[in-house]
């Protein structure tokens, strides 16, 4: 944690002297620093299985993610990184069948996240990031796996024909699911409702998913279709009754009024002035014991999405030295336990 620190400040520190964002690569206890839009690219070019990029706040463009490597950004709230700025990958990013391992955190994708056709890619982990475009395993083998997207903002659907034991967790989803196998959803909010030109299509499609401990906004009766497919403690705001062919329904809690679910939210997008907190959390247990919702169960919400890495909450910088020639400069770092 303390060697994450001083990365974390040297890079700051040189963002204060140059415009221009820096991007740490962390390879064997050495750190290189690389410059501009295009850093990350280059530093995920020189980077080795393994290795750790530090983004700071900026737009950076993407490589193709072919290497098992941990990036972290500064964030994706706002009001959390004031200091910072928000870190902004730009663009598509597609992964290959050697990204088995990769770590993506504290990052807004402007694109779509795109897993190659058919190609057998393991054990990736998305968290705290906001995706604006779809997430997209495409093929039929079912030969991506053990995938992990936790506590995101996923604005687009999810279209999931090659994965299988995926985990989504105290995800805000807005789109549908779509040709999901296998599959684990939990401590989710769906945002999505449209029951217009739209309705005639399901909020969910595929065979053999567990649905657990999330909550519904879907108002229209075409929910799901698909075979064997499992739901138990979710909130529903109407009486859904379908549910596809041979479900397993336990526990589900159904017919609740949506504005008595959470403390302040309307409408199908996420905002980030929303509070997805319940009003009465105690009336609406999982199946572990927690809250529904993306509050409860293993892995909380955390409060604006900051990283696990060391966050820089306050920079001060006087803009001329004092009598003895010195710049007087304040920076506060706050340790992140989770």
């Amino acid at each position: 944690m303390k060697k994450t620190l001083f990365f974390w400040m040297m890079c700051l520190g040189i963002g204060f002297m140059y415009s221009q964002p820096r991007v740490s690569l962390e390879h064997n206890g050495t750190t290189t620093i690389f410059v501009g839009n295009s850093a990350l690219v280059s530093a995920y070019n020189a980077a080795a299985d393994g290795d750790f990029i530090y983004l700071p706040g900026g737009t950076f463009e993407v490589p193709s993610f072919d290497k098992k490597v941990t990036i972290i950004g500064a964030g994706v709230f706002p009001n959390a990184t004031t200091t910072t700025g928000k870190t902004f990958l730009n663009g598509v990013i597609t992964f290959f069948d050697n990204a088995d391992g990769l770590s993506l955190e504290g990052v807004e994708v402007t694109g779509s996240l795109n897993f190659a056709y058919n190609l057998s890619i393991n054990n990736v982990v998305i968290k705290r990031c906001v995706i604006n475009g779809d997430v997209n395993f495409s093929g039929n083998l079912l030969n991506a796996t053990n995938f992990s997207f936790i506590e995101n903002v996923l604005r687009g659907s999810l279209n999931l024909p090659n994965l299988e034991t995926g985990l989504f967790s105290n995800n805000i989803i807005q789109g549908v699911v779509r040709d999901s196998s296998g599959n684990m959803f939990q401590n989710n909010i769906f945002l999505h409702n449209d029951c217009g030109y739209y309705g005639n299509v399901a909020l969910i499609t595929g065979s053999n998913n567990t649905f657990q401990n999330n909550i519904f906004n879907r108002q229209c009766d075409n929910f799901v279709g698909g075979t064997g497919n499992r739901f138990l403690k979710n909130i529903f705001v109407m009486t859904a009754s379908s549910f596809g062919t041979t479900p397993t329904l336990t526990g589900n809690y159904m017919n609740v009024s949506y504005p008595t679910v959470f403390f302040n939210q309307t409408g199908v997008s996420f905002e980030y002035e929303q509070d997805y907190h319940l009003q009465t959390p105690a009336t609406y247990l999982g199946v572990d014991g927690s809250e529904v919702g993306v509050f409860g169960g293993q892995f909380p919400f955390k409060i604006q999405l900051i990283p696990e890495n060391p966050h820089i909450s306050v920079k001060n910088i006087n803009p001329t030295t004092n009598s003895s020639g010195e710049l007087q400069i304040e920076i506060k770092a706050e340790a992140q336990n989770y």
